[in-house]
């Protein structure tokens, strides 16, 4: 299996119907090509929550 982030295929994910299909075609894709699959999900987050997440150490990584 391929490790490249680039290889990586990703998918969006919230929760909804479709997105719930959209992670099974990921997965088959991702089977087809032997790549990874990262799913992805972002949130809001409301300003008065800012100072407690600035708080923690945050690990993030930027997808080009």
């Amino acid at each position: 299996m391929t490790s490249n982030w680039a290889a990586a295929e990703r998918v969006g994910v919230d929760g909804s119907p479709a997105s719930l299909a959209a992670i099974r075609w990921g997965a088959a894709m991702a089977a087809r090509r032997e790549a990874p699959l990262h799913l992805v999900h972002a949130i809001g987050v409301p300003v008065h929550a800012l100072p407690v997440i600035g708080s923690f150490t945050v690990r993030y990584q930027r997808i080009p």
